[in-house]
């Protein structure tokens, strides 16, 4: 949410004198928030029981504050018991660079790292899971080895010393839970893991990293072939399109320095994406990042902002004079939704008075007018972005449409349908796919409107040189027009 003003109109309108005069009490008093204070402790402590890097120790202290944030009391000795705990049960290999993972991420709408640890977690990531117990208190959801992970888009990376089994009940349980019998919940998994001889479909191998390609953090370079497979369903690239020709482009110009032959884009993949329209609509936006929410200078005052943790004595722990301490943390402990509609607790009004304003009625109506406003923008936005889904990403405004007499056995056909590429039409056969009961497969020429208009610029067109004298001759006044004007 945008801060709201914190000064009169009269302030804001030129009147420089006055601005210090009436803003809010400590309100500009430079504070240590909590969570720098606690990462602070933790981080310390950490690097006197366990053996890891001073990167990875900072990580994994955001993921502990993240999740414990809303806690009035975080102990740091449990902070160290799951540590400790994670560092005896959990290991460590070389993970991709994050120069390849933002390319992911940005060109393929990612937003979770999926079945990981708490040692190996990317923070690029919005959110991660994993399977192990004891990384729940690093902000990790935890996935039961039987369970579904339909509804995300999720990054998965095995490491090339995987054996081809794991991989594939990997593959295996990815698949069911794209299955259309899970469901119409936008699901997509793009997995980096060793090369198999066959990929078949559904799964679509997007690139190849030959042996010794470095796409690993540091010298080292990978011991096997690496493939970079996507599994999806209808819903995932309706919903979250994937622009393929600038995906192979941004990882050519990524790999542009490799030796020739390293990075390899399957034939077919490119049939499958070519022969069909690209959907043009965007995809959804990323959340937000959680190290990003908190705001950038943090202040006395926290009832606007919708990610502010609650910390009931903020004021009382930063030297603020106990009469407006008491204020500050009341006014603080307000409901956020009730400031998003202007409505603002009476404490403040209070402190107002106390810090003697001669108009301290201006400063409340004002920053109750700047906080409706902010709320009405956010639901404003909210709004169109609902209407674009409905307008561009909704499945029923890219059903194929079909005959009366066979619409209930197509119907049938569309919603039991596994073809990623399902809302894209075919417009060309390069893939070389034998037609189905659905009317995806088949190929159907573009419909171009026959033009009936003419070209406008078959009106501006400039006459000769012998036409124009000859016009001068009929007619002068009328050439010097046609002359000055370029008619």
């Amino acid at each position: 949410m945008p801060r709201p003003c914190f000064r009169t109109p009269a302030a804001k309108t030129g009147n420089d004198h006055q601005t210090g005069s009436l803003e809010c009490p400590f309100y500009n008093k430079q504070i240590f928030p909590r969570e720098y204070r606690s990462r602070c402790l933790w981080r310390e402590t950490a690097k006197t029981q366990v053996n890891l890097p001073p990167s990875r120790i900072d990580i994994l202290t955001g993921g502990f504050w993240r999740a414990n944030r809303s806690k009035q009391f975080i102990s740091t000795n449990k902070f160290l018991n799951a540590l400790n705990a994670c560092v005896l049960s959990e290991h460590t290999s070389p993970f991709p660079r994050s120069d390849l993972i933002v390319l992911l991420i940005k060109e393929l709408s990612l937003q979770t790292h999926g079945l990981t640890n708490a040692l190996e977690f990317c923070p690029l990531f919005h959110d991660w899971t994993s399977e192990f117990p004891e990384d729940e208190a690093f902000g990790a959801k935890i996935i039961k080895w039987n369970s579904s992970l339909e509804g995300t888009n999720t990054f998965i990376y095995k490491e090339p010393s995987s054996d081809n089994e794991e991989c594939n009940n990997l593959m295996t349980r990815l698949l069911e839970s794209s299955s259309p019998l899970k469901g119409n919940c936008a699901t997509r998994f793009v997995c980096l893991l060793p090369s198999s001889s066959i990929c078949p479909l559904p799964l679509i191998e997007l690139a190849k990293f030959t042996r010794g390609s470095p796409i690993l953090h540091g010298p080292t370079e990978i011991s096997r072939d690496m493939s970079l497979v996507l599994v999806a369903n209808k819903e995932s690239l309706l919903v979250d399109p994937i622009n393929w020709v600038s995906l192979i482009d941004k990882l050519a110009a990524w790999s542009q320095e490799w030796i020739s032959g390293k990075l390899h884009i399957p034939d077919r993949t490119d049939a499958l994406f070519r022969e069909r329209t690209r959907l043009v609509h965007p995809s959804r936006t990323l959340s937000n990042h959680g190290l990003r929410l908190s705001l950038d200078s943090p202040t006395m005052y926290s009832f606007f902002d919708a990610y502010a943790p609650t910390f009931p004595r903020k004021a009382k722990s930063s030297g603020v004079p106990m009469s407006f301490a008491k204020l500050i943390d009341k006014i603080n402990l307000h409901d956020k939704w009730l400031s998003i509609l202007g409505i603002l607790p009476n404490q403040l009004r209070t402190l107002l008075k106390e810090a003697q304003h001669p108009e301290y009625d201006s400063i409340f109506s004002d920053i109750s007018f700047s906080l409706f406003l902010s709320g009405y923008r956010t639901w404003e936005k909210r709004q169109e972005l609902a209407y674009r889904y409905w307008q561009d990403s909704a499945p029923d405004k890219h059903e194929i449409r079909v005959k009366r007499n066979k619409k209930i056995d197509i119907k049938e056909a569309q919603s039991k349908c596994s073809n990623a590429f399902h809302y894209m039409q075919r417009f060309l056969n390069l893939s070389n796919q034998r037609p189905r009961k659905c009317p995806c497969y088949s190929v159907k020429t573009i419909e171009q409107r026959s033009r009936t208009d003419r070209d406008i610029r078959e009106f501006f067109a400039l006459a000769s040189s012998h036409e124009r004298i000859q016009a001068s001759w009929l007619c002068p006044g009328r050439f010097q027009c046609r002359w000055k004007t370029g008619f």
